[in-house]
Protein backbone atom coordinates (compact mmCIF):
# COMPACT_ATOMS: atom_id res chain seq x y z
CA UNK A 1 0.00 0.00 0.00
CA UNK A 2 1.61 3.13 -0.79
CA UNK A 3 1.22 5.75 2.24
CA UNK A 4 1.08 10.10 1.03
CA UNK A 5 4.18 11.69 2.65
CA UNK A 6 1.43 14.72 3.07
CA UNK A 7 -1.12 12.23 4.72
CA UNK A 8 1.92 10.69 6.75
CA UNK A 9 2.84 14.11 7.82
CA UNK A 10 -0.35 15.51 9.06
CA UNK A 11 -0.58 12.21 10.34
CA UNK A 12 2.16 13.21 12.80
CA UNK A 13 1.33 16.97 13.17
CA UNK A 14 -2.13 15.46 14.91
CA UNK A 15 -0.15 13.32 17.24
CA UNK A 16 1.86 15.81 18.43
CA UNK A 17 -0.97 18.47 18.78
CA UNK A 18 -3.18 15.68 20.59
CA UNK A 19 -0.27 14.70 23.24
CA UNK A 20 0.47 18.79 23.79
CA UNK A 21 -3.21 19.43 24.71
CA UNK A 22 -3.15 16.23 27.45
CA UNK A 23 -0.16 17.61 29.19
CA UNK A 24 -1.61 20.85 29.47
CA UNK A 25 -5.15 19.52 30.35
CA UNK A 26 -3.71 17.32 33.09
CA UNK A 27 -3.27 19.80 35.85
CA UNK A 28 0.68 18.95 37.53
CA UNK A 29 0.26 16.93 40.91
CA UNK A 30 1.86 18.78 43.87
CA UNK A 31 2.81 17.51 47.43
CA UNK A 32 3.50 19.04 50.79
CA UNK A 33 3.05 18.68 54.36
CA UNK A 34 -0.51 20.46 55.65
CA UNK A 35 1.20 22.59 58.37
CA UNK A 36 4.97 23.46 58.50
CA UNK A 37 5.20 22.56 62.00
CA UNK A 38 3.50 20.34 64.71
CA UNK A 39 3.57 20.39 68.58
CA UNK A 40 2.83 17.72 70.46
CA UNK A 41 3.11 17.16 74.89
CA UNK A 42 4.86 13.71 76.30
CA UNK A 43 2.35 11.58 78.33
CA UNK A 44 -0.10 11.28 80.24
CA UNK A 45 0.61 7.95 78.76
CA UNK A 46 3.43 6.36 77.76
CA UNK A 47 2.80 6.19 74.14
CA UNK A 48 1.20 9.49 72.70
CA UNK A 49 1.01 10.71 69.31
CA UNK A 50 0.53 13.56 66.90
CA UNK A 51 -1.52 13.60 63.37
CA UNK A 52 1.04 14.30 60.39
CA UNK A 53 -0.88 14.82 57.34
CA UNK A 54 0.20 15.17 53.38
CA UNK A 55 -2.21 16.93 50.62
CA UNK A 56 -1.92 16.99 46.80
CA UNK A 57 -3.27 19.60 44.69
CA UNK A 58 -3.68 19.18 40.85
CA UNK A 59 -4.44 16.48 39.10
CA UNK A 60 -6.37 13.95 41.93
CA UNK A 61 -7.30 11.51 39.10
CA UNK A 62 -4.66 9.18 39.81
CA UNK A 63 -3.37 6.71 42.49
CA UNK A 64 -0.13 8.01 44.28
CA UNK A 65 2.12 7.11 46.90
CA UNK A 66 3.65 9.96 49.10
CA UNK A 67 6.59 7.86 50.97
CA UNK A 68 7.60 9.97 54.64
CA UNK A 69 10.20 9.36 56.75
CA UNK A 70 11.59 11.38 59.60
CA UNK A 71 14.91 12.79 60.60
CA UNK A 72 16.70 12.82 64.30
CA UNK A 73 17.01 16.24 65.74
CA UNK A 74 17.85 17.42 69.44
CA UNK A 75 14.72 14.64 69.24
CA UNK A 76 15.75 11.29 68.31
CA UNK A 77 14.74 7.35 67.31
CA UNK A 78 17.74 5.67 69.06
CA UNK A 79 17.53 3.34 71.59
CA UNK A 80 18.62 4.54 74.11
CA UNK A 81 16.11 7.38 75.37
CA UNK A 82 13.75 7.14 72.37
CA UNK A 83 11.77 9.96 71.91
CA UNK A 84 10.05 9.43 68.94
CA UNK A 85 8.67 6.09 66.46
CA UNK A 86 10.97 6.74 63.42
CA UNK A 87 9.31 6.49 60.03
CA UNK A 88 11.62 4.99 57.31
CA UNK A 89 9.52 6.01 53.88
CA UNK A 90 6.21 5.15 55.29
CA UNK A 91 3.65 5.08 52.91
CA UNK A 92 0.72 7.70 52.52
CA UNK A 93 -1.53 6.16 49.97
CA UNK A 94 -3.77 8.53 47.89
CA UNK A 95 -6.46 6.73 45.84
CA UNK A 96 -7.89 8.51 42.79
CA UNK A 97 -9.85 10.96 43.64
CA UNK A 98 -8.05 11.97 47.31
CA UNK A 99 -6.49 14.87 48.01
CA UNK A 100 -5.16 14.69 52.28
CA UNK A 101 -4.00 11.57 53.80
CA UNK A 102 -2.97 11.62 57.57
CA UNK A 103 -0.36 9.04 59.87
CA UNK A 104 -0.42 8.72 63.72
CA UNK A 105 3.31 8.99 64.77
CA UNK A 106 4.31 8.16 67.86
CA UNK A 107 5.65 9.86 71.00
CA UNK A 108 7.72 8.46 74.28
CA UNK A 109 7.49 9.25 77.17
CA UNK A 110 10.83 9.16 78.26
CA UNK A 111 10.69 10.08 82.18
CA UNK A 112 13.28 12.60 81.61
CA UNK A 113 13.23 16.28 82.31
CA UNK A 114 14.63 17.42 78.74
CA UNK A 115 13.09 20.57 77.89
CA UNK A 116 11.65 21.06 74.40
CA UNK A 117 13.25 19.02 71.79
CA UNK A 118 12.63 18.43 67.98
CA UNK A 119 12.75 16.03 64.78
CA UNK A 120 12.28 16.32 60.96
CA UNK A 121 9.76 14.91 58.79
CA UNK A 122 10.39 15.30 55.09
CA UNK A 123 8.27 13.83 51.84
CA UNK A 124 11.34 11.62 50.88
CA UNK A 125 9.74 10.16 47.65
CA UNK A 126 6.75 10.46 45.01
CA UNK A 127 5.67 7.42 43.32
CA UNK A 128 4.76 7.16 40.29
CA UNK A 129 7.19 10.22 40.16
CA UNK A 130 5.07 13.55 41.43
CA UNK A 131 5.85 16.84 42.16
CA UNK A 132 7.24 17.99 46.07
CA UNK A 133 5.77 21.03 47.00
CA UNK A 134 7.75 23.85 49.10
CA UNK A 135 6.70 22.75 52.42
CA UNK A 136 8.23 19.21 51.64
CA UNK A 137 9.70 19.52 55.44
CA UNK A 138 8.05 19.98 58.56
CA UNK A 139 9.04 20.82 62.23
CA UNK A 140 7.86 18.56 64.88
CA UNK A 141 7.96 19.90 68.31
CA UNK A 142 7.96 18.03 71.81
CA UNK A 143 6.95 19.58 75.04
CA UNK A 144 8.57 17.60 77.87
CA UNK A 145 5.78 17.40 80.85
CA UNK A 146 9.16 16.49 82.87
CA UNK A 147 10.10 20.06 83.50
CA UNK A 148 8.10 22.99 83.98
CA UNK A 149 7.68 25.77 80.70
CA UNK A 150 10.59 28.20 80.78
CA UNK A 151 8.45 31.57 80.43
CA UNK A 152 6.10 30.77 83.88
CA UNK A 153 7.39 31.69 86.61
CA UNK A 154 5.58 30.04 90.34
CA UNK A 155 6.85 30.79 93.38
CA UNK A 156 5.64 30.97 97.28
CA UNK A 157 6.99 34.07 99.07
CA UNK A 158 7.74 33.91 102.69
CA UNK A 159 5.10 36.70 103.98
CA UNK A 160 6.07 36.99 107.79
CA UNK A 161 4.98 35.44 110.34
CA UNK A 162 2.40 36.32 113.34
CA UNK A 163 1.75 34.68 116.59
CA UNK A 164 -0.87 34.68 119.32
CA UNK A 165 -4.31 32.84 120.45
CA UNK A 166 -5.86 32.74 116.85
CA UNK A 167 -2.35 32.68 114.36
CA UNK A 168 -2.44 32.98 110.80
CA UNK A 169 -0.02 31.69 108.34
CA UNK A 170 -0.55 33.94 104.82
CA UNK A 171 1.30 31.97 101.95
CA UNK A 172 1.63 34.81 98.80
CA UNK A 173 1.48 32.97 95.23
CA UNK A 174 2.92 34.34 92.56
CA UNK A 175 2.60 33.78 88.55
CA UNK A 176 4.40 35.33 85.95
CA UNK A 177 4.12 34.33 82.30
CA UNK A 178 7.03 35.66 79.82
CA UNK A 179 5.42 33.35 76.92
CA UNK A 180 2.18 33.96 74.81
CA UNK A 181 -1.03 34.94 76.76
CA UNK A 182 -2.29 32.44 78.83
CA UNK A 183 -5.76 31.98 79.77
CA UNK A 184 -6.01 27.74 81.11
CA UNK A 185 -4.26 28.42 83.89
CA UNK A 186 -5.42 27.48 87.71
CA UNK A 187 -3.43 27.47 91.15
CA UNK A 188 -4.27 24.41 93.03
CA UNK A 189 -3.61 24.82 96.76
CA UNK A 190 -3.75 21.86 99.42
CA UNK A 191 -4.84 23.10 102.55
CA UNK A 192 -1.87 22.08 105.08
CA UNK A 193 -2.06 19.73 108.14
CA UNK A 194 -3.19 21.39 111.27
CA UNK A 195 -4.58 24.76 109.63
CA UNK A 196 -8.23 25.29 108.06
CA UNK A 197 -8.37 27.72 104.70
CA UNK A 198 -9.40 31.50 106.20
CA UNK A 199 -11.56 32.99 103.47
CA UNK A 200 -11.70 36.44 104.87
CA UNK A 201 -7.81 37.40 104.66
CA UNK A 202 -7.46 35.53 101.38
CA UNK A 203 -8.07 37.09 97.75
CA UNK A 204 -11.28 36.31 96.48
CA UNK A 205 -12.45 33.32 94.22
CA UNK A 206 -10.42 30.35 96.13
CA UNK A 207 -13.19 27.44 96.08
CA UNK A 208 -12.62 24.96 98.29
CA UNK A 209 -13.75 20.87 98.00
CA UNK A 210 -15.14 19.46 99.78
CA UNK A 211 -14.57 22.36 102.51
CA UNK A 212 -11.75 24.51 104.31
CA UNK A 213 -10.34 21.86 106.38
CA UNK A 214 -6.94 20.40 106.43
CA UNK A 215 -6.36 18.31 103.25
CA UNK A 216 -9.00 20.17 101.27
CA UNK A 217 -8.10 21.16 97.40
CA UNK A 218 -8.43 24.75 96.47
CA UNK A 219 -8.65 25.80 93.39
CA UNK A 220 -8.16 29.86 91.45
CA UNK A 221 -8.69 30.11 88.07
CA UNK A 222 -6.24 33.28 87.17
CA UNK A 223 -8.37 34.01 83.96
CA UNK A 224 -6.52 35.77 81.03
CA UNK A 225 -3.26 36.39 81.99
CA UNK A 226 -1.21 38.15 79.22
CA UNK A 227 2.72 38.63 78.19
CA UNK A 228 4.22 39.86 80.75
CA UNK A 229 1.48 39.90 83.06
CA UNK A 230 1.79 38.46 86.70
CA UNK A 231 -0.86 37.22 89.29
CA UNK A 232 -0.60 37.52 93.51
CA UNK A 233 -3.17 35.63 95.55
CA UNK A 234 -2.63 35.63 99.19
CA UNK A 235 -3.93 31.75 100.30
CA UNK A 236 -4.50 32.24 104.46
CA UNK A 237 -4.77 29.48 107.23
CA UNK A 238 -5.05 29.68 110.53
CA UNK A 239 -3.16 27.18 112.66
CA UNK A 240 -5.80 24.79 114.66
CA UNK A 241 -6.80 24.55 118.40
CA UNK A 242 -4.78 21.33 120.09
CA UNK A 243 -1.76 21.55 117.25
CA UNK A 244 0.89 19.63 118.86
CA UNK A 245 4.09 21.57 120.54
CA UNK A 246 6.64 21.50 117.60
CA UNK A 247 5.58 20.51 114.23
CA UNK A 248 6.73 21.92 110.28
CA UNK A 249 3.88 23.05 108.82
CA UNK A 250 4.31 21.94 104.77
CA UNK A 251 2.31 23.91 102.76
CA UNK A 252 1.89 22.83 98.36
CA UNK A 253 0.71 24.23 95.43
CA UNK A 254 0.01 23.20 91.63
CA UNK A 255 0.14 25.54 88.75
CA UNK A 256 -2.41 23.18 86.26
CA UNK A 257 -0.78 24.29 83.15
CA UNK A 258 -4.06 23.14 80.63
CA UNK A 259 -4.94 19.98 79.63
CA UNK A 260 -2.08 19.71 76.83
CA UNK A 261 0.32 20.29 79.63
CA UNK A 262 1.61 18.75 83.54
CA UNK A 263 1.30 20.79 86.43
CA UNK A 264 3.97 23.13 87.93
CA UNK A 265 4.45 22.04 92.14
CA UNK A 266 6.09 24.53 94.58
CA UNK A 267 6.33 24.26 98.38
CA UNK A 268 7.26 25.61 101.38
CA UNK A 269 7.64 24.31 104.99
CA UNK A 270 6.88 26.63 108.17
CA UNK A 271 7.71 25.30 111.91
CA UNK A 272 5.03 26.06 114.57
CA UNK A 273 5.66 26.07 118.08
CA UNK A 274 3.58 27.14 120.85
CA UNK A 275 4.94 28.92 124.17
CA UNK A 276 4.62 28.84 127.44
CA UNK A 277 1.77 31.10 127.60
CA UNK A 278 -0.12 29.12 125.19
CA UNK A 279 0.49 31.26 122.03
CA UNK A 280 1.24 30.24 119.08
CA UNK A 281 4.87 31.07 116.91
CA UNK A 282 4.96 30.53 113.20
CA UNK A 283 8.38 30.64 111.46
CA UNK A 284 9.53 30.14 108.13
CA UNK A 285 11.91 27.43 107.94
CA UNK A 286 15.41 28.02 106.54
CA UNK A 287 18.62 26.40 107.05
CA UNK A 288 18.45 26.64 110.70
CA UNK A 289 15.60 24.63 110.82
CA UNK A 290 17.53 21.75 112.52
CA UNK A 291 18.12 24.45 115.56
CA UNK A 292 14.97 23.29 116.62
CA UNK A 293 11.96 25.36 117.28
CA UNK A 294 13.50 28.84 117.54
CA UNK A 295 10.75 30.66 119.14
CA UNK A 296 11.49 28.85 122.34
CA UNK A 297 14.07 31.24 122.74
CA UNK A 298 12.52 34.48 122.35
CA UNK A 299 12.99 35.41 119.06
CA UNK A 300 9.48 35.77 117.84
CA UNK A 301 9.67 39.29 117.03
CA UNK A 302 8.91 41.98 114.03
Amino acid sequence: MNHSPRRARTGLASALTLLAIGAGGAEAQVYNFEQASYTVTEGPEFLEFVEICVVRTGDLSNRIDALVSTVDGTATSSAFGMDFLAWNEASFQFPAGVARRCGALGIFDDQLEEGLEQFTVVIAHVFPPGQVGARSEATVSILDDDSPPEDLVFRITDNGHRWGDDPVIPYEITVENNGPPRSDLIVTEIVPAYTAFVPAESTPGWVCEPGPDEGSSCGFALGELTTGGSRVLIFATRVLAGTPAEVEIYNEAFLDLGTSQAALGVSERRRTCILASGEYCILWVSSFADLGCLCLFNLCSD
